[in-house]
């Protein structure tokens, strides 16, 4: 059964919902991705389009492993520390939170023809895994409320449905249903045609708490095939199998800060409530991405790639619990599991890339990117239509751009690496960082040491990144809104063999 929702949010990463559905701000989520999936593109700002013999290529240009002449394997471990500062209600909170993965994991086997003069001088093939995303974050809000509280949204959802259907339906046990069955709303109007709710009373101000808990990654499977034609063009394309795994585990409550007033209608005497709901998606789905480098000199690199839609067959667990504390006792209802299954395509992707080598020193690369999250799409093989939800999708996003600008100088064994990156905002598409539209800028840096047959890189990037969380809305257009800026700290190691 198809759960609509009824919240509408400010930022995919920071997303959330009163019932467990499929909105524009999941087809967001799973349409942005992180740069740098090595040590050394990400120390570089994974400005990597143009210049290739980096295992990143893969997954952004495939042309890139034809450059190898040496066959490679390469595991890179990351590490990252998440820090949230949020304002709700005129109130400043913290949280932070770690994770700890894998960027890559795979090998490029490297088939040069050295004494080929001209024409096909090599080719190479590539198998691996990359991780394009990480979901991992935590933050939490809390201030005080002297206009409204969810159970005010509760009656908004409840106000037409009969109470014999809140009370026992399915398709209301994940939110309105549950605040009926614990007290949270109460009906006031009760006729053969019209059933009215509204919010348990309270004759004081309402803290408001919120800690909103994410998980999981977005990686892919590459297998790639390249060709090098004269050591001047450099042919590649990678088949790709994406998966995610996505968990959020979601906690709102409210407290009276005084308990002197009994509600007109149920009797009770509020004294605190928690609505915890709980989400995981698991999918898998497919895509291709073609690339070209060209060399026109030694110390020029061009490159571009076309990165097509990823389809996605997603599948959807969410539960949701309501506790309700009276000073008469306590309430506590569950939901059924809910379960449902749809795809999601993704928007396309183009790379623009320029890269300068000076010599055996020196690197400097410039990668744009353009990406067009309104065209992201979701869809479903049952009867349910995701019409409304794929307008949002449209009106909401627009196209939009990343900057990645990265370099290197290298001093004997040692390599030593800078970047930075702007992702712009995918509701205005604007090539600048403004604070709340989930723009991103980050700093990147590292070191590598390179051996006759091994090579070891680490780098660091910093992201800063800010959206908004709104945990209701009511039909009146009130919505509480937490201000939410989060800090990344990535740390990656890069461990390389060739052969």
């Amino acid at each position: 059964m198809k759960v609509k929702y009824k919240i509408i949010l400010g930022a995919c990463f920071m997303s959330t919902g009163a019932a467990f559905a499929q909105n524009a701000n999941d087809a967001l989520r799973y349409s942005m991705q992180s740069f740098g999936t090595t040590a050394r593109s990400m120390s570089m700002g994974g400005a990597f389009g143009a210049l290739g013999a980096d295992f990143s290529s893969l997954s952004s240009n495939p042309a890139g492993i034809a450059v190898y002449r040496r066959s490679e394997f390469t595991f890179s471990p990351v590490l990252q520390f998440n820090n949230a500062n949020s304002t709700y209600l005129g109130s400043a909170s913290t949280n932070s939170n770690a994770n700890l993965g894998v960027g890559n994991i795979g090998f490029v086997l490297a088939f040069p023809r050295e004494k080929k003069v001209s024409g096909w001088k090599g080719t190479s093939f590539g198998f691996g895994y990359n991780r394009i995303n990480s979901f991992s974050n935590r933050f939490s809000f809390e201030g005080t409320n002297t206009k409204n509280s969810i159970n005010d949204y509760f009656a908004d959802l409840s106000n037409g449905i009969s109470q014999n259907s809140l009370a026992n339906e399915d398709q209301y046990q994940f939110d309105a249903g549950l605040a009926f069955n614990s007290y949270l709303i109460n009906p006031v109007t009760n006729s053969a045609s019209v059933d009215q709710y509204q919010g348990t009373m309270y004759n004081s101000n309402l803290l408001q708490k919120g800690l909103i808990t994410r998980s999981g990654s977005q990686g892919e499977i590459d297998i790639a095939f390249a060709a090098n034609y004269n050591d001047k063009v450099f042919l590649g394309a990678t088949l790709g199998i994406p998966y995610l795994r996505y968990t959020t585990n979601e906690v709102y409550e409210e407290y009276a800060l005084q308990n002197t007033l009994k509600d007109s209608i149920s009797g009770k005497t509020f004294k605190n409530s928690k609505y915890t709901q709980k989400v995981s998606t698991q999918g898998n789905g497919i895509n291709l991405k073609l690339g070209v480098i060209y060399k026109p000199v030694d110390m020029v690199r061009l490159g571009l790639a076309i990165h097509t839609p990823s389809f996605y067959e997603l599948n959807d667990q969410y539960s949701s619990t309501v506790y309700a504390n009276f000073q008469e006792g306590y309430l506590e209802s569950k939901s059924p599991d809910g379960k449902f299954s749809y795809q999601l395509t993704t928007p396309f992707k183009a790379i623009a890339s320029v890269g300068l080598v000076f010599l055996s020193q020196g690197i400097i690369s410039v990668d744009y990117e353009y990406i067009n999250y309104s065209a992201a799409h979701l869809d479903t093989r049952d009867s349910y239509n995701f019409s409304s939800e794929n307008t949002d999708i449209a009106n909401r996003f627009s196209s939009a751009s990343n900057l990645k600008i990265g370099g290197e100088y290298r001093y004997q064994i040692f390599a030593f690496r800078a970047g930075a990156v702007l992702q712009s905002s995918p509701y205005d598409g604007s090539l600048s960082y403004k604070d709340g539209n989930l723009s991103a800028l980050s700093y990147t840096g590292g070191i590598g040491i390179k051996g006759d047959n091994f090579f070891v890189d680490f780098g660091y990037a910093f992201t800063k990144t800010s959206g908004n969380y709104t945990p209701y809305t009511l039909y009146n257009g009130d919505q509480p809104t937490a201000a939410i800026t989060s800090k990344a700290n990535r740390f990656m190691m890069t461990f390389g063999v060739k052969f």
